[in-house]
């Protein structure tokens, strides 16, 4: 609404839009450090695990980019929301369907992205690179399990030998003392706790460890970006960038901006 709000009025004034970037993103307010992710589920779990399964499309400079699902969460760049500071943006599915929709026919560059703290994304891909993210075979053998047992299925049978941790990090070739081994460890995935009873899938497990892990404190609030970074041309010759950022709060313990 908020972008059609801004090409309704580009084409009142007699102009077409030649590039839209346009970002959304639910997340902790600034203030939030409750966990190193800086992350907190205020909606549905299973769209965090299953996020990029279906891989990304854009148009940027007349060229279209197809990202496979494995590689949504590396094909990343900063986005500067003002007041705010940097976050990470990665492309959100099928930004030529929105191309579509708002009839932006002559638009040479149409992004939709979703916007992350830093650090985010470059965690999650290795969760992505394992495997984890699976909600189509089902494990009859998980009720007994362990998160560490759960973690060790997905590396290969000639992984070597010694603690889950280094081979887990030799295998995704990450640091084994790193941020991203020390937020898989945070997550929970190298925990000795049991895998609760009753799920069928690792994608269950993940929304079920997010979901203990990833929360809101009572005195935490959320908050919601929308922001549009559009080009114009007009008929009159001129060329215009307009920004729009919509930034919405939640209430601490009450009703969140999601």
């Amino acid at each position: 609404m908020t972008a059609m709000e801004l090409i309704g009025k580009i084409r009142d004034e007699g102009g077409h839009v030649t590039a839209l970037r346009s970002y959304g993103g639910g997340l902790p307010s600034p203030e939030f450090d409750a966990n190193p992710l800086r992350y907190a589920i205020t909606w549905n779990p299973r769209n965090i695990v299953m996020s990029g399964e279906e891989g990304a499309t854009y148009v940027v400079d007349g060229r279209t980019k197809m990202v496979p699902w494995h590689e949504v969460f590396q094909r990343t760049w900063p986005v500067d929301i003002n007041g705010l500071g940097t976050f990470e943006a990665y492309p959100n599915r099928d930004s030529l369907y929105y191309k579509e929709l708002f009839g932006l026919h002559q638009a040479r560059t149409a992004v939709r992205g979703t916007l992350r703290y830093p650090g985010w994304c470059e965690t999650w891909l290795q969760i992505v690179r394992l495997g984890a993210p699976n909600e189509v075979m089902r494990f009859p053998t998980l009720n007994g399990m362990t998160y560490r047992d759960v973690l060790d299925m997905f590396l290969p049978a000639h992984a070597g030998e010694g603690e889950l941790e280094s081979r887990i990090a030799h295998y995704l070739d990450i640091s084994p003392t790193g941020s991203i081994m020390q937020n898989l460890k945070w997550l929970g995935l190298f925990s000795d706790d049991l895998v609760p009873s009753g799920l069928h899938t690792v994608a269950d497990v993940m929304k079920r460890l997010l979901v203990s892990k990833l929360r809101l404190g009572p005195n935490d609030r959320d908050m919601v970006i929308i922001h549009h970074d559009i080009e114009a041309e007009f008929d009159d010759g001129r060329r215009e960038r307009i920004t729009s950022t919509l930034i919405e709060y939640g209430q601490p313990g009450g009703v969140t901006a999601m």
